[in-house]
C-alpha cells in the first residue's frame, strides 16, 4: 500500500493541488520525510502562485528549496527552479 499521494503531473491544476497538498502535507509530516515535506511545500507554493498570491508562495517554494538544497538532491532543485521561475514569470 502506498502511502503517499501522486500529486498532479501537470503541477498547473490549482484545484487538484489545494486536494492533494494537504493530505501530502500531512502523511510527510506524520513520517517526518523531508523529501515529501519539501514536495508538499513545492506543491502548495505553485498553487498559491497560481492563485495570485505571491507573497505566500514565495514562502512556501522557499521552504521546499532549503529542503531539496539539504538533502542534496540535485534533481529536485533544478525542478524546483522551474517552477520559480514560471511563478515568477506570472508575476510579471
Amino acid at each position: 500500500m502506498r502511502c503517499w499521494p501522486t500529486l498532479p503531473r501537470k503541477q498547473r491544476d490549482e484545484a487538484a493541488l489545494r486536494q492533494y497538498a494537504p493530505l501530502a502535507e500531512e502523511l510527510a509530516a506524520r513520517y517526518s520525510h523531508t523529501l515529501y515535506q519539501a514536495i508538499a511545500h513545492r506543491a502548495w507554493g505553485v498553487a498559491h502562485c497560481l492563485a495570485g498570491d505571491y507573497a505566500e508562495s514565495e514562502g512556501r517554494l522557499l521552504n521546499a528549496l532549503e529542503l531539496f538544497e539539504h538533502l542534496g538532491t540535485r534533481w529536485q532543485n533544478t525542478a524546483h527552479v522551474l517552477r520559480v521561475g514560471n511563478c515568477e514569470a506570472r508575476r510579471i
